[in-house]
């Protein structure tokens, strides 16, 4: 198999606020669209906070085609995972946009 191909399919979630008839300020997540595309775990850290559990944060890499319409903030899903969108940038040669993300609750 080769690097650029991509075999999962992922949705990408933002978080909308929307007036409602009555003026009111509604906060929610709206899916934007489903893409397909590769994520992989890029570094892990720990952290040891005073007398606390240890925490482990693992920082993703999300591949996805060009057109797809990721902003920092967004939140990408699949299975059981959720991600928050970072940072974004095009690849050197524009056929892909590399994410970085790290897992939230």
């Amino acid at each position: 198999m080769s690097g650029g191909y991509f075999t999962r399919t992922y949705e990408l979630w933002r978080y909308i606020k929307q007036e409602n008839d009555y003026g009111e300020i509604i906060k929610e997540w709206h899916k934007q669209c489903d893409f397909t595309g590769r994520v992989y775990p890029q570094r892990q850290e720990h952290s040891f906070v005073g007398g606390q559990i240890p925490t482990t944060t693992i920082a993703y890499t999300v591949a996805a085609p060009a057109e797809t319409d990721m902003k920092v903030g967004d939140r990408v899903r699949f299975g059981d995972h959720k991600l928050e969108v970072q940072a974004v940038s095009t690849t050197s040669r524009g056929d892909r946009i590399e994410a970085l993300a790290k897992e939230i609750d």
